[in-house]
């Protein structure tokens, strides 16, 4: 697949979009929009019970949403787009931050999104997201 520089524009806001919406600036429902029906979410804290499909996806998202006490902030490298035989992959860096006292930064981890990315009804969106520090994966 050849990818465009609108394939790329529309990948790159998909990540914004994302981020926007697991921090609660958009909402659960933004951050879902950017998910394909089965869409499985990686995340290394899971395993191996990774949420898959909108409604878990919703349900995990609604429990680490709620159980937030300060904001988060996901803050992402931008993201290195390739073309593949299903759509695009996506790999990015990401730090978690949560707004301390006085909106001082407590960083957390250092993570590494890699991401299958397809075009569903007219858009790209998440197919998998395995998220983790570098060398977590088990697949």
């Amino acid at each position: 697949m050849v990818l465009t520089t609108d394939d790329h524009i529309e990948i790159q806001q998909l990540y914004t979009r994302y981020q926007l919406g697991v921090d609660g600036v958009l909402g659960v429902d933004d951050w879902l929009s950017c998910w394909t029906d089965d869409g499985e979410h990686r995340m290394y804290l899971w395993a191996p019970n990774y949420p898959k499909g909108l409604r878990e996806l919703r349900a995990a998202a609604e429990r680490v949403m709620g159980a937030r006490s300060r904001p988060t902030y996901h803050w992402t490298s931008s993201p290195h787009i390739l073309p593949a035989a299903f759509g695009a992959t996506g790999y990015c860096y990401c730090l978690g931050i949560v707004e301390g006292d006085d909106a001082q930064a407590n960083v957390g981890p250092a993570l590494l999104y890699e991401d299958e990315l397809v075009r569903d009804r007219g858009a790209w969106k998440f197919r998998r997201r395995t998220i983790g520090p570098r060398g977590s994966r088990t697949d």
